[in-house]
């Protein structure tokens, strides 16, 4: 999540500078297919194309884990370091891409409408630089909109992560979660769900944070 939006929030200045432009269109065209098509159906296009290209071996979800079967049981080194990289890197690019989107269509939508304020306009009569306007003035007043999505993209990114991850035989508590549905385990089951919804409240009280840090005109009493 914190590299999806370390990426959206530049393209979608850049993006909303060119409307029109091929990058306006380009990084539509590349985003929606992540919106439009789930998760764990990605995930299985990424194990089909290491079946086909790679190794068949690969495509197993109970040798791909979160590093190399070599590695299993070994202490942690530079070579099980990148083995583990290389392991998470399709996943957390198949649970980022919605994020990115997101984030990317949210901030560039909120520019387009910022740009078109009085105080952009002044700000640009004065002098000031191109940088200093978008950057200082604009920017910062069009981040509201983004920050407020923290509140339900961080469920949906655990979510995401619970269904992708036990395609790819990564243990996460999203095969917790399994486990307890098969064994009926009502105790295990809630603890998850109290969980889940803890992260959901969290995720709304950091929205609430940073929107009020960024913006003086918001006060809670």
């Amino acid at each position: 999540m914190i590299i999806a939006w370390f990426l959206a929030i530049p393209l979608g200045v850049l993006a909303s500078l060119r409307r029109g432009k091929w990058l306006y269109y380009g990084l539509s065209v590349i985003g929606m297919p992540s919106l439009a098509v789930p998760g764990f159906v990605l995930a299985g296009l990424v194990l089909w194309l290491l079946d086909r290209m790679i190794d068949p071996m690969m495509s197993r979800a109970s040798l791909w884990g979160i590093c190399g079967w070599r590695f299993e049981g070994c202490p942690m080194s530079w070579a099980k370091l990148g083995s583990c990289l290389t392991h998470l890197a399709p996943i957390c690019i198949i649970v980022g891409l919605p994020v990115f989107t997101v984030a990317l269509r949210t901030l560039r939508a909120s520019m387009l409408d910022t740009l078109g304020e009085s105080y952009v306009t002044v700000a640009r009569s004065k002098g000031l630089s191109a940088r200093h306007v978008y950057l200082k003035h604009a920017l910062k007043n069009a981040l509201n909109p983004l920050i407020s999505t923290i509140g339900y993209t961080l469920p949906g990114v655990l979510v995401n992560a619970w269904l992708v991850g036990f395609m790819f035989g990564i243990a996460t508590y999203g095969s917790l979660l399994h486990v307890a549905v098969v064994n009926q385990d009502p105790a295990l089951l809630a603890l998850i769900l109290v969980f889940y919804s803890f992260v959901l409240i969290v995720g709304n009280l950091l929205a609430d944070i940073g929107l009020a840090m960024i913006d003086p005109r918001i006060r809670y009493g």
